[in-house]
C-alpha cells in the first residue's frame, strides 16, 4: 500500500507541473502577442501613411502641372518640386535644373516647354507604377 499512496502522489505532482507548464505557456504567449500586435499595426500603419502621403504628392504635382504658373523657370523653385526631386530621375532633374540654359540654346521655345511637361509627367508615372499607386 505505501508504494501505491507514494505513485498516486508522484501522479498528482505531475498533473499540476503539466498544469503549471500551460499556464507558464499561456502566459508567455500572452506577453509576446501583445507586444508584437502593436508593432506589426504600427508597421502597417506606417506604410499605409507613406502610401498616402506619396499619393498626395503625385495629385498635387499632377495638378500644378496643369496650371498655368507651370513653367521651365519657376518650377525649380516650387515647394512641390522640391518635395519631388529626391524620387524623380537624375535626366529629369538635369533637365529642369538647366532649363534656363536650354531655354538659350533652343530656338522654338514652346517645344521644350511641352518636353519639360512631358518628362515630368512620364516620371511621375514611372513613380506612380514603382510605388504601387497604379
Amino acid at each position: 500500500m505505501v508504494i501505491q499512496s507514494r505513485a498516486l502522489t508522484l501522479g498528482a505532482l505531475g498533473t499540476n507541473m503539466d498544469k503549471l507548464i500551460i499556464v507558464i505557456i499561456s502566459f508567455c504567449s500572452g506577453a509576446v502577442g501583445s507586444i508584437v500586435a502593436p508593432w506589426v499595426n504600427w508597421g502597417i500603419e506606417k506604410r499605409r501613411d507613406r502610401r498616402n502621403e506619396r499619393k498626395y504628392l503625385i495629385d498635387l504635382a499632377r495638378k500644378y502641372i496643369h496650371t498655368k504658373d507651370f513653367g521651365g523657370f519657376g518650377f525649380v523653385k516650387t515647394d512641390v518640386y522640391i518635395q519631388l526631386k529626391p524620387y524623380l530621375s537624375k535626366p529629369v532633374v538635369e533637365f529642369v535644373e538647366n532649363f534656363e540654359r536650354a531655354w538659350e540654346c533652343v530656338d522654338d521655345s514652346s517645344t521644350l516647354q511641352c518636353d519639360l511637361k512631358t518628362a515630368v509627367l512620364s516620371d511621375l508615372q514611372r513613380l506612380e507604377r514603382k510605388w504601387g499607386l497604379k
